[in-house]
């Protein structure tokens, strides 16, 4: 539980054992009576309990014994089995998919204490960052209201609109302090943050960037580590390709993936990548068209709610990859968009096809951390295993010395 607010942030119970803690990025250590941090990749610190005071030799390095691991092992849940405290998530789709407006559904049952397609939620505070079309956002959120009985129930729900550059380290502090007086109004802790879209938090930043999706991935992180809030983003992906859009630190970064698509039979949101819990939900959904109100002609105002639906049954698909084949793959992806070139005409290599290097194609994937180990022979069969496998699905293409994705 939240202890409080002071200066801008709030403040935890460090005596609670079922709090999964976060850092502000930055904050290298910790007091000798309090929980030590530790950086992941991205800047972004885990924060466990400390041997601060058991330490005989204070030239010791911290640590946490595995006795006292399970203080941190225990998650809490914003959505049942799907979204977790601390954590972050993107849901990603072409346009019209509806993932803005799933992304909204899901906030609103959230703040409400509405169980969402079957799922208990934890009630708490939601800010919905809207950085384009703010004006829908509030209509779907009138619409959910009828919808729902809800019309003029005050839910901790909150929509700021945009231009915001994400990349600013001050927008942290803004963003922190507006859940926070919001959590606070409502008696309720922070629980969950809407950004729509990653494009737009960029404002006009470059997505294939490393320094500018590095730098919002950071800020991001730091306004975590300050409220221990979900993060859902949502995102778009390139044309005929399913996968997000941009440099693949984005992906490195979050915990979850939800891909919302749009076809003939209907919608569906499917959990792509999970970081440690099952891959492959699915979601169906169907929008319902709600009168809000009227226009200056007299005509009705409309906007749509989420409809739960069954989810279709389909045909058995193709065996997941394996994590070192999916790293390998983006990496391969994420390689090709940096230094991919086209090769010389070839029977062998699908013509107007870029490609890299083998040698440019590894050094990606040990980057990106195809293995758990850094010692070279464990990371060269990591790469060799993901390879051949990714061969057998047709993923990838190879030709000597040239490496592209199918």
């Amino acid at each position: 539980m939240r202890a409080g607010v002071a200066g801008g942030r709030l403040r935890g119970n460090h005596s609670h054992p079922s709090r999964r803690w976060r850092g502000l990025a930055g904050r290298a250590a910790m007091t000798s009576y309090g929980p030590e941090a530790f950086f992941d990749e991205h800047g972004i610190t885990e924060q466990f309990p400390g041997d601060n005071v058991n330490r005989q030799d204070p030239r010791t390095l911290p640590g946490t014994d595995y006795a006292d691991m399970s203080m941190v092992s225990q998650k809490r849940w914003l959505v049942h089995h799907l979204l977790a405290a601390g954590e972050v998530s993107a849901a990603y789709g072409e346009p019209g998919s509806g993932k803005s407006v799933l992304a909204e559904d899901i906030g609103l049952h959230v703040a409400a204490g509405l169980p969402w397609h079957g799922r208990k939620v934890l009630r708490s505070a939601v800010l919905y960052v809207a950085l384009e079309r703010a004006a829908v956002v509030a209509r779907r959120a009138i619409a959910f209201g009828r919808e729902h009985a809800l019309i003029g129930a005050a839910l901790p729900f909150k929509m700021i609109r945009g231009p915001i550059d994400f990349r600013d380290a001050g927008i942290a502090a803004g963003i922190v302090a507006t859940i926070a007086d919001l959590a606070a109004r409502f008696q309720c802790e922070p629980g969950l943050l809407i950004v729509d879209t990653v494009s737009r938090a960029l404002c006009g930043g470059d997505e294939n960037s490393p320094k500018d999706m590095g730098q919002l991935i950071a800020n991001l992180g730091r306004i975590q580590g300050d409220t221990d809030v979900h993060l859902l983003l949502t995102h778009h992906q390139p044309a005929e390709k399913e996968r997000m859009r941009g440099h693949g630190a984005l992906l490195g970064a979050v915990d979850t993936t939800l891909h919302v698509t749009k076809t003939a039979s209907g919608r569906l949101a499917e959990v792509i990548k999970s970081s440690d819990h099952e891959e492959g939900q699915r979601i169906a959904f169907s929008l319902k068209s709600v009168t809000i109100g009227q226009d200056e002609h007299g005509d009705p105002v409309t906007a749509p709610v989420v409809i739960e639906e069954m989810v279709p049954f389909v045909a058995a698909k193709k065996a997941a990859l394996p994590t070192a084949a999916r790293v390998a793959l983006n990496a391969l992806q994420e390689a090709v968009d940096d230094l991919g070139v086209i090769p010389p005409a070839c029977s062998h290599i699908p013509p107007m096809t870029k490609a890299v290097s083998m040698d440019q194609w590894r050094a990606y994937a040990y980057r990106l951390g195809i293995s758990g180990s850094e010692e070279p022979r464990a990371r060269q069969q990591a790469f060799d295993r993901a390879m051949k496998t990714l061969q057998a699905a047709k993923a990838i293409g190879i030709w000597e010395p040239h490496a592209w994705v199918a």
